[in-house]
């Protein structure tokens, strides 16, 4: 874990700038889309911590069905380390786990996307990614809290779970 006293205030207001930018993309796809500050993560875990029946997603983003780990540097983390972080992030909560990552001045085209989807790790660019979340608002595959029952997770990525 990074320890974040080390980071840089500028780095730190990029990253949290990348994740109100996540989070206001999916807006229109799920309504109940938020970033989750750092300070309120500790306050979920804090809960967390003294209720074993709460399950919170401590992710930077949460929309929909997804948690959403985001990364915005120079140097990128290995995606392997992203999706554990979200895979770790969104714990018991039910949130597909997905790794954002941002090249340091990249466009939205720049923009890659790595979602942990049943073991398997679906690569897709940013585009791709909104536009499957566009079809899920649409299809009416979650509910309007952003929930989706366990038995319909496959109908996220049908072209994938073949």
């Amino acid at each position: 874990m990074t320890d974040r006293s080390r980071i840089g205030r500028r780095s730190r207001t990029k990253g949290a700038s990348f994740e109100r930018w996540v989070s206001n993309q999916l807006k229109p796809y799920f309504p109940d889309t938020r970033r989750q500050p750092q300070s309120q993560i500790k306050q979920l875990k804090a809960i967390a911590a003294t209720d074993p029946t709460f399950n919170p997603c401590l992710t930077d983003v949460v929309a929909g069905p997804f948690g959403i780990e985001c990364k915005h540097r120079k140097v990128l983390p290995h995606w392997e380390e992203s999706l554990e972080q979200a895979k770790d992030d969104v714990g018991a909560s039910g949130k597909v786990p997905v790794a954002v990552h941002k090249p340091h001045g990249g466009t939205a085209y720049d923009i890659e996307v790595r979602i942990l989807y049943f073991g398997d790790v679906i690569r897709m660019t940013w585009i791709e990614f909104l536009a499957n979340c566009k079809r899920i608002s649409q299809e009416k595959k979650v509910d309007d809290r952003g929930n989706i029952s366990p038995g319909q997770y496959w109908e996220l990525f049908p072209d994938i779970a073949d």
